[in-house]
């Protein structure tokens, strides 16, 4: 049985008007079929099989779980992931996404078949969470290929008292010491959740960050990690504890993260924010906490370093200029230190530190080194 000129296989005559086969691979479009009998007479039928385009399943860009279905598919849409999950918890959707069973230790989490850039957010809004042992969370930069497959960053939410942080998870990496397949890394702590939060978590190069509501929440920098994920998908997870209904998403969406809204060349720390945002323009450099503002003044988060060596009397103005390989710094428009260095750092961007949270700024200014 010939398709188009392509053998089919499995061909079994069902009767004296039936054929059964599998149909050789084609491209959309009619092709003839001509059926060859054992005694060497044969026929063709012009047009007898049209092949169809072949078709992928839809992907989302967001979903409001509307309806029910178990597991969590929507066409295709959704993949599920089990490398935190050896007992088979997944999601289902019943007018919101939640796990499909309780189990100790079992996540319910999914990622979206939708492309996404490398440098994309993951939102949810939060359904119900019944106890500070239940959690919900948007993932970004979901591994979905490779050693690593299923390995992502995670926005573990719960309410007051509950595990509240921004994780790290690693399914290849097995935790001997809590027994799992897995290994969860907290990065930094996050703010407790309510009901009808909408949490957007966002990765962009090296930085991510979370906004609660709009407002930023959390900010982690990655580079001085010895394990990170440049590129991913998105998705969701939640864990039930008590009762499936405990642990629900309301809805999702992911797309490209947000371009920062404009440079910054000057602040004085006017209001209060916690971390430092200033309209998506101040972001910690590896390894350090960053800062907080609030009544004019901008402060680190932690006791560490967040680099001054004279003494500093209140108001003094301090300036460091690049100028090529040179470095000037100013005390109230004095030259205090110059420095040459090997031109190990050519360009980059400007900041603040500080060590300890004692020390704050009332005000800063950046730009071009002719204008001091």
């Amino acid at each position: 049985m010939i398709f188009g000129g392509s053998a089919a296989t499995a061909v079994t005559v069902v009767g004296s008007t039936t054929i059964t086969a599998i149909t050789p691979a084609g491209a959309a479009g009619s092709v003839s079929v001509k059926v060859t009998n054992s005694d060497g007479q044969s026929a063709t039928l012009a047009s007898g099989f049209t092949y169809t385009a072949s078709t992928q399943p839809p992907t989302i860009s967001s979903s409001s779980f509307v309806g029910a279905e178990d597991p969590l598919s929507e066409n295709g849409a959704w993949a599920s992931i089990t490398a935190y999950s050896p007992y088979g918890t997944l999601f289902l959707k019943n007018n919101g996404a939640l796990a499909d069973r309780l189990s100790p230790l079992n996540h319910a989490a999914s990622r979206t078949t939708a492309v996404v850039p490398a440098d994309h957010y993951s939102e949810i809004v939060v359904g119900h969470i019944g106890t500070n042992r239940n959690n919900v969370g948007p993932m970004a930069r979901v591994q979905a290929s490779g050693a690593a497959t299923d390995s992502t960053y995670l926005w573990w939410a719960s309410i007051a008292n509950g595990a509240n942080y921004l994780y790290r998870l690693d399914s290849n990496i097995p935790d001997t010491g809590r027994g799992t397949t897995y290994t969860a890394t907290n990065l930094t702590p996050t703010s407790p959740v309510v009901d009808g939060d909408k949490l957007r978590l966002i990765v962009r190069g090296q930085i991510i960050y979370g906004l609660k509501n709009g407002v930023r929440n959390f900010i982690y920098n990655t580079g001085t990690d010895a394990t990170k994920y440049a590129t991913g998908t998105t998705g969701i997870m939640a864990y039930a504890d008590g009762a499936v209904t405990n642990a629900m998403i309301a809805s999702w969406s992911t797309g490209p993260a947000p371009v920062s809204s404009g440079t910054w060349a000057s602040s004085s720390f006017i209001a209060s924010e916690n971390p430092l945002d200033e309209g998506d323009t101040w972001y910690p450099l590896p390894g350090y906490s960053g800062f907080r503002k609030a009544g004019g003044q901008a402060s680190g988060l932690d006791s560490n370093h967040n680099v001054f060596t004279p003494t500093i009397v209140a108001g003094d103005k301090w300036r460091l200029t690049a100028t090529g390989n040179t470095l000037n710094v100013y005390r109230n428009g004095v030259i205090q230190i110059t420095c040459t260095t090997d031109g190990s750092y050519a360009s980059g961007d400007v900041g603040i530190e500080a060590f300890t949270q004692s020390f704050t700024f009332s005000g800063w200014q950046g730009g071009d080194a002719a204008h001091q």
